[in-house]
């Protein structure tokens, strides 16, 4: 059994493109050292991510995410068991939105449930 969490937050004043780098290189090295694939996306004031994985170090995980300083108001908008995999080869795949850049579909998994593609596409349009 398998566990997809996607949450949403706001990111601190601060953070700038050598910030995010940083987040990306620990999530990467983390997911890959405990089977954990997922999505983040960053609309430059937001985040939206997928984790999957076991459920135990899923919720590991998220709270480390939870205690993070590089971000606020922490809003967990999906937690559920799963059978597969949607980002069975993402240890941790990043988009930033861009404005104009229209949907995601490119990226998004086609197996992705419709609500989460609405959330990612929602983020990516704000």
């Amino acid at each position: 059994m398998l566990r997809r969490l996607v949450y949403v937050s706001t990111a601190a004043l601060s953070l700038d493109q050598p910030d995010i780098d940083a987040i990306l290189a620990q999530a990467r090295r983390f997911n890959a050292a405990n089977a954990v694939t997922g999505l983040l996306l960053y609309n430059g004031r937001n985040f939206i991510q997928a984790l999957e994985g076991a459920p135990e170090t899923v919720a590991t995980l998220y709270a480390r995410i939870c205690a993070d300083a590089r971000h606020s108001g922490v809003v967990t908008v999906r937690d559920e068991p799963i059978a597969d995999r949607d980002f069975p080869d993402w240890a941790m795949a990043y988009a930033a939105a861009r404005p104009g850049a229209g949907d995601l579909s490119s990226l998004l998994p086609a197996s992705l449930p419709h609500e989460l593609k609405k959330m990612f596409g929602a983020l990516n349009a704000a």
